[in-house]
C-alpha cells in the first residue's frame, strides 16, 4: 500500500503523509539537487526526475507541479492547465520528458534576484485503471541567484541515494553547471566511475567505452550538450551493482583549454531482490519540534513481505533515550509510564495501513528526547518478527511558540529484524553494518547491540 497526499488534507496530516510516502517504498523517489546557482538574466534548469516500481506500468498520465518556499508553499507552475504564477509570467517551462525519460526539471528564463528561493518539485501518477499516486521532494532545491559580479563555479550534482529492484532499469541522475562567461563549449564528454572518488570507469561517452561487468545494460540518459544532464540508464539490474557512482564532465572551452569536475560524493545505489519488496523496514523521521503545552505526534509507519501475510496481530511499543532504553508506551498489554499518564496514545492504525505513530499531549520541556517505534508481528503460524527503528526521533521541545509548531525532517530508518531462531536478517544483505551485532533474550528485547 501506498500513502496519497490528498490537496485538502489539513497541514500536517499532509506533512506527515507524504513523508511516509517518501519512506513507505523507497522505490518511489523524487530527486532534486539541494542547490543551485546562476545570475541574474540568466535561464536556469531546476532539475527534477523521479521513479517508481516497474509493476505499476503502464502510466497513463503523469502531472507536473512546482511549489516555492516551502513544502506547503503557493504553486507556481502546473502543467495541467498551463498555469504560471504571475511573479514568473512568460518565464516558466517545462524541461524534460515525464512519461517517457520520468524527468520534469523546471526552466526559469530571464532571472531576477528575487527568485532566490527553495522550489518543490511534484509528480501526480495516474494508471490506467485511474488509481493515483502523488509524490513530491522533501528537501526541494535551494536556488541562488546573484548579481553578474558573482559568478557561480562549476558544479556537479548527484542525489545520495537511490533504490532498484533486480532486473529493473534504473537512471542515475547527474546535473552540472559552469561559469555564465564560458558561452560555449567546444567538446564535451561525460564519464561515470565506481566505488570511490578515484575508482574504476564504468562508461565514457566519447571513447564509447562500457566496463565489461556493463556491457549492453549502461548508457547515457541525459543530453549535457542542452540541459546540462549527464545521467545514465543502467538496465537489467544486478544485485552485485549495488555501489556508489560518480558522475564527471570534461569541458573543453573555445580557448582549448580543458575543465573536469566531478560530483564528490557520488550516489549510492542499492539494489535488492524481488523478494524483498519490501522487507522487514521500520520509518521514522530524524527530527520532530513542538513547543511547551501543544500536542505532537510521532510518526512510525513500517513494512513487511507480503508473503507473511495475513498477519495474526500487530503489536506496538515505544521506547526512550537509547535503543534499549526504558519503554514507555505499549498499546498491548497496556502500558503508560507514570510521566507520560494521560498524555500519550496510539495515532496510528497498525493492522490495516502499516502505522504505530503516537501522539503525546500537554508538551513538557522534559519529553525533548529521542524516541523508537517497535512493532512486534504475530503470524498465523505461531512465529513472532519483532523490528524496532535503528536511529529512532529526535522530539525537540521548545520554551517559545514557534511559527509552524510540528516540523520535521523524514530519514528512512532501515530496522535491525530477529527471526524465530534469533537470528539477525538485515534488510539490505549486501550493506555492511560493521560493529553491529544484535541477539534476542527469550523475553523478545534486544540484547547485546554494539554501536547503537
Amino acid at each position: 500500500m501506498y500513502w496519497k497526499v490528498p490537496e485538502s488534507a489539513m497541514p500536517l496530516l499532509a506533512l506527515i503523509l507524504v513523508a511516509i510516502v517518501s519512506a513507505q517504498d523507497p522505490r518511489y523517489e523524487v530527486f532534486q539537487p539541494e542547490l543551485v546557482s546562476a545570475v541574474v538574466g540568466e535561464s536556469i534548469i531546476l532539475p527534477c526526475s523521479f521513479s517508481y516500481p516497474q509493476e505499476i506500468e503502464p502510466i497513463w498520465k503523469v502531472r507536473v507541479y512546482w511549489r516555492i518556499n516551502n513544502f506547503h508553499g503557493s504553486y507556481i507552475f502546473k502543467d495541467t492547465n498551463d498555469f504560471v504564477h504571475p511573479d514568473y509570467a512568460e518565464r516558466l517551462s517545462l524541461h524534460g520528458l515525464p512519461t517517457r525519460e520520468k524527468t520534469a526539471s523546471l526552466r526559469i528564463e530571464d532571472l531576477r534576484e528575487s527568485d532566490s528561493n527553495r522550489y518543490f518539485c511534484r509528480v501526480v501518477l495516474t494508471m490506467n485503471d485511474e488509481v493515483t499516486e502523488e509524490i513530491q521532494c522533501i528537501h526541494g532545491t535551494e536556488l541562488r541567484v546573484s548579481d553578474s559580479a558573482r559568478k557561480p563555479g562549476y558544479q556537479v550534482f548527484q542525489p545520495e541515494l537511490l533504490s532498484a529492484v533486480a532486473g529493473e532499469s534504473v537512471i542515475l541522475p547527474c546535473y552540472f553547471t559552469y561559469p555564465q562567461e564560458i558561452r560555449s563549449i567546444r567538446n564535451l564528454n561525460v564519464s561515470w566511475r565506481i566505488n570511490h572518488f578515484n575508482g574504476d570507469f564504468i562508461y565514457n561517452y566519447s571513447e564509447k567505452f562500457t566496463h565489461q561487468n556493463y556491457k549492453g545494460r549502461i548508457s547515457l540518459a541525459g543530453y549535457p550538450w542542452g540541459d546540462k544532464t549527464a545521467s545514465i540508464r543502467i538496465r537489467d539490474l544486478r544485485k552485485n551493482d549495488g555501489n556508489r557512482y560518480y558522475c564527471r564532465l570534461q569541458l573543453m572551452k573555445n580557448d582549448g583549454a580543458i575543465e573536469e569536475v566531478q560530483s564528490v560524493n557520488g550516489t549510492e545505489l542499492r539494489v535488492t531482490d524481488s523478494a524483498q519488496k519490501p522487507g522487514y523496514q521500520v520509518f521514522q523521521p530524524e527530527l520532530v519540534s513542538a513547543a511547551v503545552g501543544e500536542s505532537v505526534i510521532l510518526p512510525c509507519s513500517f513494512t513487511y513481505p507480503q508473503e507473511i501475510e495475513p498477519v495474526w496481530d500487530v503489536r506496538v511499543s515505544w521506547r526512550i533515550n537509547a535503543f534499549l532504553g526504558d519503554y514507555i508506551y505499549k498499546f498491548i498489554p497496556s502500558f503508560t509510564h507514570q510521566n507520560y499518564r494521560r498524555r500519550i496514545s496510539l495515532s496510528g492504525f497498525p493492522w490495516g495501513n502499516k502505522t504505530a505513530s503516537i501522539r503525546i499531549n500537554d508538551l513538557r520541556k522534559s519529553d525533548s528526547n529521542r524516541y523508537y517505534c517497535r512493532i512486534k508481528l504475530m503470524k498465523n503460524d505461531g512465529a513472532t518478527e519483532e523490528v524496532q527503528s535503528v536511529n529512532g526521533t529526535e522530539l525537540r521541545v521548545t520554551d517559545k511558540q514557534i511559527n509552524n509548531p510540528v516540523t520535521f525532517s523524514p530519514r528512512t530508518a532501515v530496522a535491525p529484524t530477529v527471526d524465530k531462531e534469533n537470528r539477525k536478517r538485515n534488510p539490505n544483505p549486501d550493506v555492511e553494518e560493521e560493529g553491529k551485532t544484535e541477539t534476542v533474550n527469550p523475553g523478545g528485547d534486544y540484547g547485546n547491540i554494539a554501536n547503537y
